[in-house]
């Protein structure tokens, strides 16, 4: 199919047309994030539905780990990857894919040491922490035995995440999601086995959760390699090839569905495929043979796989020792950090909760923190996807691309987050009966008292989506400082003071403090939403091309000397879209 000229969509996007564009290509790679994150999330769900069946003292604890695992570890293996977010999809935007697999192995070392610094916490920290802010010493004892279980997992998480953002930036989503959903599925079994079959009680259902961790990766390599079977879903689930005529990204614009992935011969910016010493992950390959691809003789031949095996070119210890670039790295990765504050201000309400109404207070708060953070999920797919189509436009030196992008991701969140509010309100009595079961008062009580924070939490949920796409926006132009100063106003200096005078003042215990919350997520709607209006993206443009040209190299393994380089399908400014391969 012959591509459209530029002419006929018209100039920085074509209005409503180019918006329409835009909004199928950020839902063509939020769909796959989506079920990647709910996939992610639901086993964390799963279990907490086991153990909230054997008691309150079981179940307020086994929340509380889970909660502190993912504020003090999961939260901050996503605020360091903020920085493999932003110079990936800039790279690859840029044409320079070999620079997205280093930054794939530095994120790999900087998790590895701060996995270590957190299994350090788990085990030597939390304990005195939970006794020293006023929680009970037996949920303190019981929390830290979960959370030493939990540290492999731990591990695992971390080496998940980074490969996810790997594919993410080239569009392949499916495959993390694949991998997230195999294991998602067989979560339940394992948890029966471990607590039941076992006898394990609550220590198994931390042992599932590691197990679960731990597949998750391992099932994904297995799934990108196409190896243990997995042949035939790598073939559903990456590139297929396509016909030879490579895309003309100078005078013409290709429109979703039309970009030509180039073959061995026509690869992106002239560069051979990935020599035999350098196979994915570490595959082997025949001596002075091309990477071996799945099943080369089926219909999806070696042309499919060139272009995500591009972007590794195997493991450099050039990747880790360059100062420059991991101090930009650790740089970014710091903001990253702060940006997920919302994540420990949610832990800190929890705590507070724990302290104002005992273990009934930190029940409540932890149930409707998990639900809040399950229906986050959601919503995740939209950061991910705004944050990538914002990083590659720049990249690629397109920025009225990427302020279109910016402001279509955040709209499609308001309407999917407004879906969910209605579906929270409708349902608010059934889903926490989901955790707490109804086979006792005791139970059902604790059910009615976490249905009162879903009002709060209907509003919660549609500004945290908004803040979120548009922080994923921040995330591509790799402005995190800005959007952690947002966040830092809007949790520390009115939330979480205004949830402490309304809980323990004014006497409104946890609900009060999730009124409060509910004000801070709005604000932080409204900051990172004035950061995105502000954001002088030809600037950025040019700063990313100039972050890319210092440190970025192409796919042949030559520095990058080009301004605005040839991402791969992407046109030159002025083009209205920057489309990148379909999955």
């Amino acid at each position: 199919m012959k591509p459209v000229p530029t002419s006929e969509i018209g100039e920085n996007g074509g209005g409503a047309r180019g918006h329409l564009h835009e909004a199928w290509d950020q839902l063509a790679i939020a769909g796959p994030v989506v079920v990647n994150m709910v996939a992610y999330r639901l086993p964390w769900m799963i279990t907490i539905m086991f153990v909230g069946r054997m008691g309150e003292l079981e179940l307020a604890s086994a929340a509380m780990s889970t909660t502190l695992a993912n504020v003090t570890g999961m939260s901050v293996m996503v605020g360091l990857g903020s920085a493999q977010a932003t110079l990936s999809a800039q790279a690859f935007g840029a044409g320079s894919h070999r620079a997205v697999g280093e930054l794939l192995q530095r994120t790999l070392v900087v998790y590895g040491v701060a996995c270590a610094c957190i299994a350090l916490l788990w085990t030597f920290g939390i304990g005195p922490f939970l006794v020293a802010t006023g929680q009970d010493p037996r949920v303190a004892a019981m929390s830290t035995e979960y959370l030493v279980i939990l540290i492999p997992g731990l591990c695992g998480a971390a080496l998940s995440f980074a490969l996810q953002k790997f594919l993410q930036v080239q569009s392949l989503t499916k495959p993390p999601a694949a991998a997230a959903l195999i294991t998602a599925l067989v979560h339940a079994p394992i948890n029966w086995v471990f607590i039941h079959t076992f006898g394990f009680g609550w220590r198994g259902a931390a042992m599932a959760t590691t197990v679960n961790q731990l597949a998750t990766p391992l099932v994904l390599l297995a799934i990108v390699r196409g190896d243990c079977g997995c042949t035939r879903l790598a073939l559903a689930l990456l590139p297929t090839s396509a016909p030879a005529a490579a895309p003309q990204v100078e005078e013409e614009l290709m429109l979703p569905g039309q970009l030509q992935v180039p073959s061995h011969d026509e690869c992106v910016d002239g560069a051979e495929p990935p020599a035999a010493d350098a196979p994915l992950f570490g595959g082997k390959v025949a001596a002075g043979t091309r990477a071996p691809l799945p099943d080369q003789g089926a219909s999806c031949s070696a042309k499919g796989m060139d272009r995500y095996r591009l972007c590794w070119g195997g493991w450099r210890l050039s990747a880790v020792i360059d100062l420059p670039q991991m101090l930009e790295f650790l740089r970014l990765g710091v903001m990253g950090l702060v940006m997920i504050f919302e994540w420990w201000a949610s832990e800190i309400a929890i705590l507070m909760a724990g302290a104002v109404g005992g273990p009934r207070g930190l029940a409540t708060m932890s149930l409707y923190q998990m639900t809040n953070s399950f229906v986050y999920m959601f919503s995740k797919g939209f950061e991910v996807s705004t944050a990538i189509r914002v990083g590659i436009g720049l990249g690629a030196g397109q920025p009225h691309r990427s302020r279109q992008a910016a402001f279509v991701g955040p709209a499609l969140a308001a309407c999917e987050s407004a879906t969910l509010a209605c579906v929270l309100l409708a349902f608010r009595r059934s889903i926490p009966l989901l955790f707490t079961g109804s086979a006792s008062t005791e139970a059902r009580d604790l059910a009615a008292h976490v249905s009162r924070t879903y009002g709060y939490l209907s509003v919660y949920v549609v500004g945290d989506a908004v803040s979120a796409a548009f922080g994923g926006a921040t995330t591509g132009c790799g402005r995190q400082r800005f959007a952690a100063c947002v966040v830092i106003g809007s949790y520390g200096a009115v939330a979480l003071p205004l949830g402490y005078f309304l809980a323990f003042r004014v006497g409104r215990g946890y609900l009060g403090i999730v009124a409060a919350m509910t004000l801070g997520t709005c604000l932080q709607c409204a900051g990172n939403a004035a950061i995105t209006w502000t954001t002088d993206f030809p600037a950025e443009a040019a700063a990313a091309v100039e972050r890319v040209r210092k440190h970025g190299t192409t796919s042949n393994g030559e520095k990058q000397v080009a301004s605005g380089g040839p991402g791969l399908g992407l046109g030159n400014e002025g083009d209205g879209c920057f489309e990148i391969a379909e999955i």
